[in-house]
């Protein structure tokens, strides 16, 4: 292995092992109360190396955000067919499985999840930043889908804007309760729960 390849693993051990900690001490302390010193301590590393990654707290709290959001992004991308499918079934079964893989991501990394939860609402600048632009991204892959399927799917909707707010408000809200509230459920029952409510809703505009 040359130095470059050497130099370049190391190099992101460090900086994950920084991400790693700063969730830890975020989730612990909120993000007011965490300072630098505290992520590099429990890091196990010099507060000098901290500024060789990342410029700020801030900035670090972005990146965990953004690395976030891009486990659901990879979801959307590997998930075909979302409300498709040649009959009720078939539709219900890609909607529980898409479903299932978003509450495994949420809860895998549960402790991210909750910090943008708790740290997402009631803050400004920063937090109403990323608030925002994670609704957003949700909810233009939900319209696209929606866009791209629903002719197959045999449904008939007159405001695609509209509706995928209300499947990712169904979706976002059940999970901060069940994750956040409730602490423990079931993800293969949850999803099979939400799946068959919005196709519930979805169907209020079926063609025969």
């Amino acid at each position: 292995m040359t130095d470059m390849s050497v130099n370049t693993l190391k190099a992101i051990s460090t900086k994950e092992l920084l991400i790693n900690a700063a969730v830890r001490q975020f989730h612990h302390k909120g993000f007011q109360k965490t300072r630098i010193s505290d992520i590099v301590g429990e890091a196990g590393v010099a507060q000098g190396t901290f500024y060789l990654y990342f410029k700020s707290k801030e900035e670090i709290f972005k990146n965990i955000c953004t690395e976030h959001m891009n486990l659901f992004q990879k979801v959307f991308q590997e998930t075909e067919i979302l409300f498709g499918g040649k009959n009720i079934d078939e539709i219900r079964g890609n909607i529980h499985r898409f479903l299932k893989k978003l509450l495994a991501v949420y809860k895998e990394n549960l402790h991210v999840s909750e910090l943008l939860f708790r740290e997402g609402v009631g803050h400004n600048d920063l937090f109403k930043e990323i608030n925002e632009k994670f609704f957003m991204e949700f909810i233009t892959l939900i319209r696209e889908h929606m866009r791209r399927d629903i002719p197959s799917a045999r449904f008939r909707l007159t405001d695609v804007e509209t509706v995928s707010v209300f499947l990712f408000g169904v979706f976002e809200r059940s999970a901060f309760y069940f994750m956040m509230i409730q602490k423990q459920f079931d993800t293969q029952r949850l999803a099979e729960q939400m799946a068959h409510f919005m196709l519930n809703g979805l169907q209020l505009n079926i063609t025969k």
